[in-house]
């Protein structure tokens, strides 16, 4: 008689899910009611998610699900507070979402650093219109950048991914990679201050001076401690992030 292992058997119509889903430290699809104030941190972390000025979610605008976060470029942002979770040391990464521009200003996509605390340096991405790049700050032993030039347009969905594999540390737009920094077996600095979501803190931790606010739409970001998701160019997403 064959014999069945249990753990190949699925019932039918259940999800696979995410195989990954353990390492997932940080999953907020910006789903829910249009004009909303509020999210949910869909990893098993439950993280508190902070909306701060007017930043709220929109029904008329998202890659999944039924919103996404809307930010006006002005005074909106998400935070979340620091937490292990959200520092990567030496390990591998991936920091993801889908951003759409309203407006080409300086687009802080996401942060996770205070500018006048060199203990708190860790990462960024902002986009600068200005001068046409897309900056990814970094502290590997140092505090530095790297840029990529970039000319996006508005009212258009892209697949942005931040993620260290093995000795680099990539940045991905629509799955192609565009930045590379190497990164050896140096580890990224820990931050202390919050990961912020459209802005960038240009103080210290304590006293924040906020600016480079995003302007347009961020859906369904991801960050996953432990792995890197894709490790060379790769097809993005065409579906939500699984949530279990």
């Amino acid at each position: 008689m064959r014999e069945f292992k249990l753990d190949k058997i699925k019932v039918a119509g259940q999800s696979s899910g995410e195989t990954d889903f353990n390492r997932v430290s940080l999953l907020i699809p910006f789903d829910g009611s249009d004009a909303g104030t509020s999210a949910n941190d869909d990893s098993s972390n439950s993280h508190a998610i902070t909306f701060a000025g007017t930043a709220q979610l929109d029904t008329a605008q998202k890659k999944f699900g039924t919103a996404s976060l809307l930010l006006d470029g002005d005074s909106d942002y998400v935070t979340v507070a620091d937490s292990d979770h959200l520092d990567f040391g030496a390990g591998d990464f991936t920091v993801e979402c889908w951003v759409r521009f309203a407006a080409l200003g300086n687009n802080t996509i996401f942060s996770h650093w205070a500018n006048g605390t060199a203990s708190s340096m860790s990462y960024y991405l902002t986009y600068f219109n200005s001068s046409g790049i897309l900056r990814l700050g970094h502290y590997l032993g140092g505090n530095a950048d790297t840029s990529y030039s970039w000319s996006p347009s508005t009212g258009t969905w892209y697949h942005i991914a931040l993620e260290r594999s093995g000795s680099a540390i990539k940045v991905y737009i629509d799955g192609t990679s565009v930045i590379s920094v190497s990164a050896s077996t140096t580890a990224l600095r820990n931050s202390e201050d919050p990961f912020r979501i459209g802005v960038f803190n240009d103080a210290t931790t304590g006293s924040p001076t906020l600016e480079w606010y995003f302007n347009g739409h961020i859906d369904d970001l991801r960050i996953t401690k432990g792995i890197a998701r894709y490790g060379t160019n790769f097809t993005p997403p065409t579906s939500a992030h699984e949530t279990t």
